[in-house]
């Protein structure tokens, strides 16, 4: 029966690890920061000698699993700052170290054994402006595991690191919300954070299977360069009339060229809700308001985009197109017929983290949509808030004619700052303009081709 040490294995990647192992023939010891604290410099020893009661004098197998994932700003005060990185570097490297020490003590004695050590990609490429000491543990986790397998393969003592991606647990998931998650999710080569039986896979592998050969291997968590999703939905169905039912085809593509960039694209097929005929009107020749044929029945929607992220060092850099047509949904219908509306798109954002707390954000958005007097998806009628559809001059009049929509562009520029690890505070500056005056200015009751915009807002993750 092989006997296994497990620390931080009460939850997350360590509890997955202690499922996993519960299935083959073997004793697991797994224990967490509830009955062993890594940060107190003497829990070591105690961890290991208990553990030698525990099993008969007998140790295995090690798996050094715990750790902690906590934010210090080079902005701190001198002493909370390095009292962050102590208490990292305690429970992350310096406590694995001495079970390590312990261990290959005992394993000299007893023909052997093997040691697991959970590291992570962060030993590779660094990570966080704020987590330094994560990083400079995690790669001192590899370097000691590759020191260990070169001094003592010969005497039987196997030792493997494992480096996951992101994994969905609770440190993971932190880390996304703190630093954005959309953005980190396109870093990832599978375009999803690992499942936390993934890595138990692979670490029980390692810990009873894994050749001798393999001895000092750094094992990575990831997986291929594209991830696709598909699905059926209809769209917008709370509008929906009964037994009016038309799903759609919608799907997204994402491919990592590699650790700082890639590109994607998404569409959407199928049919929708046509506000254009079910609440518009028209008048006919003798004035009398009529309603269209074809209310309550959904019309064809295709809507395709395409867009490519770069992120490197302190820049961020985004880009994205778009084109869609709805069916009949168009907003020139005043003589009674529905036509197609027709929209292309493009926009650009630019992000420098001024300091590791603060970010500067540029964006800029452009929307074509003059066709048959305009209308995006959701948007069938002229809309003097959002500047959508067509513009009014001085006189009341089509400022292009009813038949001709506005195009649309918008420019901002802002500012978010990371007041902790689930607050940002948001201010941005935005510009709204048009080919033709579409913003209704209610105080000097007219219409503009521009819009300003001044706005602020508090992100709380939970």
């Amino acid at each position: 029966m092989t006997n296994i040490l497990l620390t931080g294995g009460t939850r997350g990647i360590g509890k997955a690890i202690a499922e996993r192992l519960d299935r083959e023939d073997v004793n697991v010891w797994a224990i967490g920061s509830n009955r062993f604290d890594l940060g107190d410099p003497a829990s070591p020893k105690r961890l290991w000698d208990q553990a030698l009661d525990m099993f008969d004098g007998r140790v295995d197998v090690l798996i050094n699993n715990a750790g902690v994932f906590e934010a210090a700003p080079i902005d701190l005060p001198d002493a909370e700052w390095t009292a962050s990185w102590n208490r990292t570097m305690q429970i992350n490297l310096t406590a694995s170290a001495e079970l390590c020490r312990f261990a290959v003590q005992h394993f000299l004695e007893n023909g052997g054994g093997r040691i697991v050590n959970i590291a992570s990609r962060a030993a590779h490429r660094g990570d966080s402006p704020a987590h330094w000491h994560y990083a400079a543990s995690k790669a001192g986790m590899v370097a000691m595991t590759k020191t260990i397998a070169r001094a003592y393969a010969a005497h039987g003592i196997y030792t493997f690191a494992i480096c996951p991606g992101f994994t969905m647990t609770g440190m993971a998931e932190d880390y996304l919300s703190s630093r954005g998650g959309d953005k980190l999710l396109a870093d990832i080569p599978l375009g999803r954070v690992a499942d936390t039986e993934e890595v138990a896979e692979i670490t029980a592998f390692a810990a009873l299977k894994a050749p001798p050969s393999m001895t000092g291997a750094v094992l990575d968590v990831t997986s291929g360069k594209w991830w696709l999703r598909a699905g059926v939905a209809n769209i917008n169905s709370a509008r929906l009339r009964a037994g009016n039912s038309a799903p759609a085809f919608i799907y997204r593509v994402d491919y990592s060229k590699g650790e700082f960039s890639g590109f994607g694209f998404s569409g959407v097929h199928g049919k929708t809700t046509n506000f254009a005929a079910d609440l518009g009107t028209w008048v006919d020749a003798n004035g009398d308001v009529q309603g269209f044929a074809g209310a309550g029945r959904n019309t064809a929607v295709h809507m395709v985009e395409a867009d490519a992220y770069f992120a490197r060092g302190d820049w961020s850099l985004f880009g994205q197109v778009s084109a869609g047509q709805q069916q009949r949904a168009a907003i020139f219908n005043s003589d009674g017929v529905l036509r197609n509306a027709r929209w292309v798109g493009a926009s650009a954002l630019a992000a420098y983290k001024i300091t590791p707390r603060l970010e500067a954000v540029l964006r800029g958005d452009y929307v074509k949509n003059d066709s048959n007097g305009g209308g995006l998806l959701g948007f069938s009628f002229d809309d003097p808030i959002n500047g959508i559809g067509r513009g009014l001059d001085g006189g009341g009049n089509f400022a292009k004619g009813e038949a001709v929509g506005a195009n649309r562009y918008a420019l901002s520029a802002g500012v978010n700052y990371l007041f902790d690890e689930s607050t940002v505070f948001k201010l941005e500056l935005r510009r709204d303009g048009a080919d033709q005056p579409v913003f209704e200015v209610v105080r000097k009751a007219k219409f503009s081709k521009s819009n300003n915009l001044f706005g602020a807002s508090v992100v709380v993750s939970f």
